[in-house]
């Protein structure tokens, strides 16, 4: 099987205006994508490694098994995203509206997720060492068997948020 070719932005950008959404394997590491409007958008296993997705609206869209390790990805709508088995070590989700998303399994470690909104959001068996988690809003958050050590949990209301077997800091 070859190897995907790199997308660019105008190309990813004409395609998804003419009505595609399955981006799948779709390699597009170091691309800017930033103040887009993706939603419902389809990159299961594709690889967006230091992409650049500030501001950009992924309402719906489906990262399962996705590269976004070191991606910017401050202040993005991720609001229902499937982001199950996702890799994001490193990556800059700052601001970042994470609401209802299922991060299960998700690698998150060395992420700076200050004062995303993850409300609600699934992050069963999540990989969060080391993260900055300071001031996330969590409430309603499913944290169940999560590795939160090492994590910074300045400002963190965990009153409504599922712990089962998490490793806290």
């Amino acid at each position: 099987m070859p190897a995907p070719r790199h997308l660019t932005r105008e190309e990813l950008l004409a395609r998804y205006a003419e009505g595609e959404r399955d981006f799948s394997g779709a390699y597009l590491g170091d691309v800017d994508l930033s103040n887009c409007i993706l939603s419902r958008i389809i990159l299961v296993d594709a690889s967006l490694e230091r992409a650049n997705l500030t501001g950009t609206n992924f309402l719906g869209a489906n990262f399962q098994g996705a590269i976004l390790n070191m991606a910017r990805m401050y202040n993005c709508n991720l609001s229902g995203a499937n982001m199950i088995d996702t890799q994001l070590r490193g990556a800059d989700l700052r601001r970042a509206y994470l609401r209802g998303a299922n991060l299960t399994r998700a690698y998150l470690s060395e992420c700076d997720l200050s004062s995303a909104n993850l409300g609600d959001a699934v992050l069963k068996l999540a990989r969060l060492r080391d993260a900055n988690l300071t001031e996330v809003r969590w409430r309603g958050a499913d944290l169940t068997e999560a590795d939160l050590r090492g994590a910074k949990l300045t400002g963190v209301d965990l009153k409504q948020v599922l712990l089962d077997g998490a490793l806290l800091p």
